[in-house]
């Protein structure tokens, strides 16, 4: 049940975000299906440096994206505004869809 690199691995919540983490590694080989709608929001410092602090903007990148969301922001961003604002109206458009597929 569980993949050969993560074999023998303590998991926990901080290790496993660690840029080696096998179990990231693991998952980023999954692909999104093709199904799911999906919107990166991607807080750069100063909205235009290629980073949060953390994590590079390539690395944040996702190909076949329906949007993507450049704010400006560190790695803890998830809750300052324009996070907000832009989840808000990704899910308002996602609703809209929704509403009018089912009527």
């Amino acid at each position: 049940m569980i993949s050969p690199e993560l074999r023998g691995h303590a998991l926990n919540a901080i290790s496993n975000l660690r840029t080696d983490s096998p179990i990231l590694a693991a998952l980023n080989r999954i692909p999104i299906d093709r199904s799911v709608s999906y919107h990166p929001i991607i807080p750069l410092i100063g909205g235009s440096m290629a980073t949060d602090g953390v994590v590079e903007y390539r690395s944040s990148q996702l190909d076949g994206a329906a949007s993507e969301s450049i704010v400006a922001g560190t790695h803890l961003s998830q809750q300052g505004p324009d996070v907000i604002r832009e989840l808000d109206h990704i899910l308002r458009q996602h609703a809209a869809t929704t509403d009018s597929t089912n009527n």
